[in-house]
């Protein structure tokens, strides 16, 4: 469970988790090869949406909301937590917060567009529909997967595969989003001179911010 705590009649404090190096940036919407860099300006963001799109089932990211994930690596037997806030200034635009760095998206009618470039979800949401992603291309490889994480089993979920493009190491990383949840997994393999190395978030909580109104001693 995710928690704020406030010390009666004291200012909030927020909890922060520990988390290994590496995977927090895929977290944050699959930047999963250390691709974040200076985002552009907000102010050029474009009219919201007239209605909800086809692909808002798998990412409703509501205003308020909290997803937190529990994140492993093969090269350690050490476990984190990555916690996101979900905040919507307004219908069109989503930001999310890991206490550290903000990612802001743009809901578009043809897709969730990031603010810095590339879609995370892009219509059609159809098996071998492909687009510009945020490190490469990315293609859905099935709408009716299984998964099974801390925060439960769901089915009915699509699949997508980022294949980073660029120097560096060879990168896939896959993307699970089920409905009316939003990313529930994310596995980031890397290949880099015959060595694979895994890293994966697994989803631990979605939902309302959980505030705990503890005495202050």
């Amino acid at each position: 469970m995710i928690a704020a705590v406030r010390p009666r009649g004291g200012e909030w404090r927020a909890r922060r988790p520990s988390r290994p190096r590496g995977l927090t940036a895929a977290v944050v919407l699959a930047c999963s090869v250390g691709c974040r860099g200076a985002e552009p300006p907000a102010a050029t963001a474009p009219a919201p949406p007239a209605a909800p799109a086809e692909y808002a089932p798998y990412a409703p990211l509501a205003d308020g909301n909290v997803l937190s994930y529990v994140t492993e690596s093969d090269q350690s037997s050490e476990r984190g937590l990555v916690v996101l806030q979900v905040r919507r200034p307004h219908s069109g635009l989503v930001e999310l917060d890991d206490g550290g760095h903000v990612e802001r998206l743009y809901l578009e009618p043809d897709g969730l567009r990031y603010a810095a470039g590339g879609h995370w979800l892009k219509l059609p949401l159809q098996v071998g529909a492909c687009w510009a992603g945020r490190a490469g291309e990315v293609c859905i490889t099935s709408i009716d997967d299984t998964v099974e994480v801390p925060a439960g089993s769901f089915s009915g979920c699509l699949s997508t595969i980022e294949a980073a493009s660029g120097g560096g190491p060879e990168t896939r990383t896959r993307t699970v989003f089920c409905r009316d949840v939003g990313m529930v997994l994310l596995e980031v393999e890397r290949r880099s001179d015959g060595e694979v190395v895994r890293e994966r978030a697994l989803l631990r909580y979605y939902g309302p911010r959980i505030v705990l109104d503890v005495p202050s001693g």
